[in-house]
């Protein structure tokens, strides 16, 4: 289902979100009703609004009467929540929720060989999107849930759709903000409840990994089973499972 500019249409007005990419979006889950991380959400999109000059603002009590609307219409416990905002256009549509549960047995990451410079607009969830979208088809095509991306210095940055997390002597690390990257909701999440290491992370460390996990706001927790061609099995590394099991149960799903 789609909304476009508080009305039930397909029509957008033609403005630089379609012809330039000067858009932000946001992409969250909701369960029975309620959006998960709500609050979260609409700060990181009023954000990046604010970055690209953009003089919408979305509110919380819309963004509620929108779900509220589309609840009641799917008539589905679970489905997902895109919000788009660029100058002339603020579109609200719904997908279905696509990760299953044998996703989280059986993941694999791979790695792009695209190395990206440094750029403002990865700190935003943008609507320029394209470079992630042909990697991330890529690595579908070989049976990856997503792909890592890299700078000019061999460090890792994140992947298409995701932040990466690394278990190393039991502790938890990623990649730092300052190297360039989407501060995640889910993100933000596991470094607010565990004790993680904020670090610079290079190719070369992949090797040393224990276990690995991916984040986003609809995958939530997702333990990698390979990475690139070694076998992890992180679903069985205790310090993941604890991530795993907490997020579970604050979804109370498991």
């Amino acid at each position: 289902m789609i909304i476009i500019n508080n009305s039930p249409k397909t029509d957008l007005e033609l403005d630089d979100g379609y012809f330039l990419s000067h858009g932000v979006f946001e992409t969250m889950l909701v369960l029975d009703g309620k959006g998960m991380f709500l609050q979260e959400h609409i700060i990181r999109l009023n954000k990046g609004i604010n970055f690209l000059s953009i003089k919408t603002r979305i509110s919380e009590k819309e963004v509620l009467e929108k779900i509220r609307y589309f609840y009641h219409a799917l008539k589905v416990e679970k489905f997902v929540l895109k919000i788009h905002v660029s100058d002339k256009n603020v579109v609200y549509s719904t997908k279905e929720y696509s990760y299953k549960h044998e996703d989280y047995f059986h993941a694999n990451l791979g790695i792009s060989e695209i190395r990206r410079g440094n750029s403002p607009i990865h700190c935003y969830k943008t609507t320029n999107m394209l470079e992630n979208s042909l990697e991330l088809r890529k690595g579908k095509e070989n049976g990856c849930i997503d792909v890592l991306l890299l700078n000019m210095k061999e460090e890792i940055l994140e992947g298409c759709i995701s932040n990466v997390f690394f278990v190393y002597q039991n502790k938890i690390m990623t990649p730092t903000l300052e190297s360039g990257i989407l501060d995640g909701v889910m993100r933000r999440w596991v470094i607010n409840n565990f004790d993680v290491q904020e670090e610079v992370i290079t190719k070369e460390f992949m090797e040393k990994a224990e276990g690995v996990f991916i984040t986003n706001s609809l995958m939530g927790i997702m333990p990698i089973k390979t990475l690139v061609n070694k076998t992890l099995g992180s679903f069985q590394n205790k310090v993941i499972q604890s991530v795993y099991q907490q997020y579970c149960s604050l979804c109370k799903f498991g």
